[in-house]
């Protein structure tokens, strides 16, 4: 039993700070496909850096766009979402019927500048798109009279003349089960989690599903957490643990039998970092799925001497603190890791979230990022009364969301606003800026792809209650 109450501290000051794990970015409280793959570029050595944070004067400033390339590209983890001349993304628009949001898919011309508005009925995620084709989920009635049902279908709609072509949609597939999360498709395979939990892999070539996992369906803790370089990382169910799946197989390996949250993994090539929900000690553990080879990639006992030796730990043995990863990113040669620190000093229950990282092609060392740090940081420690206890615990106005091999994204606490809103640091300007939705990287969870679930447990609650400019708030 690997349980500890370190951890439920770690979920009684988390639940302060993050939004509920919630759905995809539309429809019936859907999860979301989102960013993952590795990348390249530099990051900031934050251990031998001082200063250089801003704190309540950011200036905010425009993002440089992201343009695709040439035609028939490869997709990569930036263009998922475009064609050869547009993106696109779904926008919602409130009042829909029963009191619902509807949704309408956007279509942002990358040369002019100027978007399209195209109606879809019952539109609830949109999939992927390339050059030809745009592919989405709709909800709809049932086609035999006796089913009082709602079912989901996979549509793809043309691009004809740098347009969405909507009145020639070709459905491509349905499942009465329905698509509670549309995880991941790219043209051939669509991964998703169905409304009763079970897992499904369809082939949208031979028109056949693929090694489903799980057949239980009271399972609704099934989860799609990663797919990189054509491998899938799966949660199946809490008690089940930890999978992998080559994407064009049947067969399904088990990593681990413990809960494996989608912020605390992330796969490099052939290796995936991940760190167990529960385990005491907490560590990092590095798999490959090539050999089965498992090995400590980052130990509690080496992230508390990184933390001493920063003085972001009072040097006290009764300080008794715990660490919750919060978040594992890929930057250029380096992994980055998110924790949140929780400790007690005197009477007051203290924590912060801080950024460490390690480069795998150079050894196990990890150092300490202060300038990403303490861009997440608040000035000064802010109280807080919470069930007759004084907490100096929002060290942290904000949490990391993403990273590519230029910037940082983060989520954070607008001085000016005071909503939470998303910001990002670039790594080669040293630039910090707060994004509008007028910056393309304003739809991060739309341009950043293959699908890594940034999913975080679901007792979490949002950054103080504050309100977001930030839509995506289930980009978890």
């Amino acid at each position: 039993m690997k349980k500890k109450a370190g951890y439920l501290l770690c979920i009684f000051l988390a639940a302060c700070f993050f939004a509920g794990c919630g759905g995809e970015f539309a429809g019936r409280s859907r999860e979301g496909a989102v960013s993952g793959g590795a990348v390249s570029g530099g990051a900031v050595s934050g251990g031998a850096v001082s200063g250089g944070a801003v704190w309540e004067g950011a200036v905010s400033g425009g993002a440089v766009k992201k343009i695709p390339v040439e035609k028939r590209r490869k997709k990569d983890r930036y263009s998922w979402f475009f064609s050869e001349n547009n993106f696109y993304y779904l926008r919602k628009d409130e009042g829909g019927r029963k009191g619902q949001a509807d949704w309408v898919i956007m279509e942002r011309d990358l040369s002019e500048g100027t978007e399209r508005e195209i109606n879809r009925k019952d539109v609830s995620a949109l999939c992927y798109v390339d050059d030809d084709w745009v592919y989405y989920v709709v909800w709809e009635e049932s086609e035999n009279p006796e089913d009082d049902l709602v079912i989901d279908s996979l549509y793809r709609a043309p691009i004809e003349k740098n347009r969405l072509n909507i009145l020639k949609e070709q459905r491509l597939m349905t499942d009465k089960k329905g698509i509670y999360i549309c995880a991941y498709c790219d043209g051939q395979y669509l991964l998703y989690i169905t409304d009763s939990g079970m897992y499904q892999k369809y082939d949208l070539k031979e028109k056949r599903f693929i090694g489903n996992l799980d057949r239980d369906e009271r399972n609704h803790d099934s989860r799609v957490l990663s797919v990189v370089d054509g491998y899938v990382y799966l949660r199946m169910g809490e008690e089940e643990g930890f999978y992998w799946q080559r994407l064009d197989s049947e067969e399904i390996t088990k990593i681990s039998g413990e809960m494996v949250w989608g912020v605390a993994h992330v796969a490099i090539g052939k290796d995936v970092y991940y760190s167990e929900g529960y385990a005491t000690p907490f560590p990092v553990m590095k798999y490959n799925v090539e050999d089965g080879s498992r090995e400590e990639a980052v130990s509690e006992k080496q992230l508390k001497a990184l933390l001493l030796q920063n003085g972001l730990l009072p040097e006290d043995d009764e300080a008794d603190e715990s660490y919750c990863p919060i978040g594992m990113f890929i930057s250029g040669k380096r992994l980055y890791m998110q924790f949140e620190i929780i400790w007690r000093d005197k009477k007051d229950l203290c924590s912060r979230h801080i950024l460490v990282y390690l480069e795998p092609e150079s050894g196990g060392e990890i150092h300490y990022d202060k300038v990403l740090t303490e861009y997440l940081a608040y000035k000064k420690p802010r109280r807080k009364r919470y069930e007759d206890v004084y907490c100096d615990r929002y060290y942290s106005r904000g949490r990391c969301v993403e990273m590519t091999d230029e910037r940082c994204y983060m989520e954070v606490c607008h001085p000016e606003s005071d909503k939470n809103t998303l910001a990002c640091y670039d790594f080669q300007s040293g630039e910090f800026m707060y994004l509008t939705e007028e910056d393309l990287d304003w739809y991060l969870p739309y341009f950043l792809a293959p699908l890594r679930n940034i999913e975080i447990p679901e007792e979490v609650e949002a950054l103080e209650g504050k309100d977001r400019d930030w839509p995506y708030y289930d980009y978890e």
